[in-house]
This record gives structure tokens, C-alpha cells and sequence, in this order.
């Protein structure tokens, strides 16, 4: 689950997918995790 770790990190939405920024701590960005059951 994403969650927001600090006040500069915010969410996108990028072709379907959850993702959080962040433009001060770049470490703090991080993707929706991927449904493998999907790929297949």
C-alpha cells in the first residue's frame, strides 16, 4: 500500500498506476506494486 512519508511527497497517476513523488527525498518515491496474476 503507498503511503505518503512526508509533507513533500504527493501522488500521480501514470498510465493507470498509483505512484508517489517526491521532489526533496527522491528515495521516498516508490510505484504501485505489480499484480503478477495480470502478466500472465
Amino acid at each position: 500500500m503507498l503511503k505518503l512519508r512526508c509533507r513533500y511527497c504527493y501522488f500521480i497517476r501514470i498510465d493507470g498506476r498509483m505512484y508517489v513523488k517526491c521532489n526533496r527525498y527522491p528515495r521516498h518515491n516508490a510505484m504501485e506494486p505489480f499484480n503478477v496474476k495480470l502478466l500472465w
